[in-house]
């Protein structure tokens, strides 16, 4: 993406159907405003009849044509309609895909600079709002801004006096919407932010509902989501409050303007300057001026806090980084030099000045009490953290590796799996790479087999419904994580779920395999101990590696 606006980038993605809506938006704007001089005529030739004598047929024909001009107008309208619907859903799909493969872009340590909610307001609140209130608003300004043009044109047609009214009371309009303008558009950021917050609270709340029933803190945090609610409802109540002011008088204006020139079109008539088919013609195009006039400037002051929103959003998608780093081959060597970590806010460091090799093709045993740096130590290998320093892989620096081929080559578990709502077979093989036989061979090995045959490989399977133990779930995504084979497998806590006898079941398995491995575990046993190769201790911000066996030595 290289366009300076988002407006434009997607309708020129559907240049054709945006062409054709906004010719039709124009027909329309010319065919109703043109509706003044059949009136005239129409009134007109009334009043000849009047004088001359009635013709019936002269008659018919008219109203014939009248009536063809108003199903001509009304299939405009109609094809207007169609097509700018077919575009606005054609573009609500562009954006939210466009959006969506912008966080997919993203690395790990990316993603998470921003909370949950962030993401979710943009779908829920922000996208919408481009969707509805700036792009389908955008056609709106653009049949307001074409009915003024073109009624414009027809009252210079039809009497210069009456069109030179219409222009200078039109000013007093533009004068109203331009004191309005800056506060709506702040208001509308001040949402949007306002907005995320409360999502990222709502997100907190839901997930953590278990815990909430069970502490007996529902009034708690009632009261905490009441916070958050006035918090933006006072933005909102703002906006309103604002608009309550803004709408009652651009109304008031908009009909004092259209009496106004029906006063002058009147007073024209009675002197005898206007015949009586332009006043007919005159009081109508009075009330086809000045409503898409005040609509034109509204939409204006509208659109332009919409589109500090939608150029945000926009920014987003052009300045998302994109992994152009370095090819990792088979991992030989992994060095940390000088690597020191600190989470962002805090200034204690959980690791520092660490300086350690880990050889290849060794079992790594993670131990240490909590809060000490094991998780830590697990992120930083699979480059989800930042750190000082650098970490070493084949003497590539990790920063400078394409991320998609370091996670070909590295997997990772953290505490807590997650499930998704999809099928079993899906949830393990999420690229959909392998075939049912490599599925289901892989959950036999985690123990996983009476679960897949009571349920089936292809039963759905969810993260919110409590359908899946502890336990499975942990299996679940241990297969995942294992069907790929990767080089160097990194585990925090896997079998923390799992009872004594799955346990072991899991880590004879994880410590046959003919990988790289780095276990996180709290249960610790001189049998488990003793099937790894080393063990990995944390001492003063610092990692220690000793000898599995001088570890047992030492310890039992």
């Amino acid at each position: 993406m290289n366009k300076k606006s988002l407006l434009l980038y997607y309708m020129n993605k559907h240049k054709m159907t945006f062409c054709l809506v906004v010719f039709f938006t124009a027909l329309q704007a010319l065919f109703g405003a043109c509706f003044a001089i059949f009136f005239e005529r129409f009134i007109d030739y009334a009043n000849t009849v009047t004088a001359l004598g009635f013709d019936s047929d002269e008659f018919v024909k008219k109203v014939i044509y009248l009536l063809i001009y108003i199903i001509v107008y009304v299939f405009i309208n109609f094809m207007r309609r169609i097509l700018r619907s077919e575009l606005i859903v054609q573009t609500d799909y562009d954006i939210k895909r466009d959006f969506f493969q912008t966080i997919l872009s993203k690395d790990v340590q990316e993603y998470h600079i921003k909370e949950t909610g962030f993401y979710l307001s943009r779908f829920t609140e922000d996208i919408p709002t481009i969707i509805n209130d700036y792009i389908l608003e955008f056609f709106n300004l653009v049949l307001y801004l074409c009915q003024s043009v073109f009624t414009v044109i027809v009252a210079f047609y039809i009497n210069w006096i009456i069109a030179s009214i219409y222009m200078v009371l039109s000013f007093v309009i533009i004068v109203y919407t331009s004191l309005f303008e800056k506060k709506f558009k702040d208001l509308r950021m001040e949402m949007s932010s306002r907005n995320a917050e409360y999502l990222t609270g709502l997100k907190m709340y839901l997930e953590g509902y278990d815990y909430i029933k069970l502490q007996r803190a529902e009034e708690i945090f009632l009261r905490s989501f009441e916070n958050k609610i006035n918090v933006l409802n006072k933005t909102k109540k703002q906006w309103w409050l604002l608009d309550s002011y803004y709408s009652p008088g651009n109304a008031f204006l908009t009909l004092l303007l259209t009496f106004a020139s029906i006063v002058f079109a009147t007073f024209f008539y009675v002197n005898g300057v206007f015949s009586i088919g332009l006043l007919t013609a005159s009081i109508y195009l009075s009330t086809e001026i000045f409503n898409p006039i005040s609509n034109l400037f509204e939409q204006i002051t509208y659109l332009k806090g919409n589109k500090q929103i939608a150029d945000t959003v926009f920014g987003e998608l052009l300045n998302v980084k994109r992994d152009a780093g370095n090819a990792l081959e088979e991992v030989q060597d992994c060095l940390l030099e000088n690597v020191s970590v600190k989470y962002p806010g805090s200034d204690q460091y959980i690791l520092q000045q660490v300086n350690v090799r880990f050889p290849i093709g060794k079992k790594y045993l993670v131990v240490g009490s909590s809060g000490i740096g094991k998780s830590t130590l697990l992120k930083l290998l699979s480059g989800q953290i930042d750190y000082e320093g650098n970490i070493f892989l084949n003497q590539q620096e990790l920063r400078t590796i394409d991320k998609r081929n370091l996670y070909q080559r590295i997997g990772y578990m953290p505490q807590s799996g997650f499930i998704f709502t999809d099928t079993i077979k899906n949830n393990i093989d999420v690229c959909r790479k392998h075939s049912d036989e490599d599925v289901y061979s892989i959950a036999e090995k985690v123990q996983l087999e009476s679960f897949v045959k009571s349920k089936g490989m292809d039963s759905i399977v969810s993260e919110e419904i409590l359908e899946v133990s502890g336990g499975e779930k942990q299996r679940l995504c241990l297969a995942r994580v294992l069907i790929s084979m990767p080089e160097i497998l990194l585990l925090d806590e896997v079998t923390a779920a799992l009872d004594a006898e799955t346990s072991y079941q899991i880590e004879t398995l994880i410590t046959s395999l003919d990988m790289t491995l780095f276990y996180v575990c709290h249960k610790l046993s001189p049998d488990i101990v003793s099937r790894f190769d080393y063990v990995v201790t944390f001492e003063d911000k610092n990692i220690i590696i000793k000898d599995s066996s001088q570890y047992v030595s030492s310890r039992y």
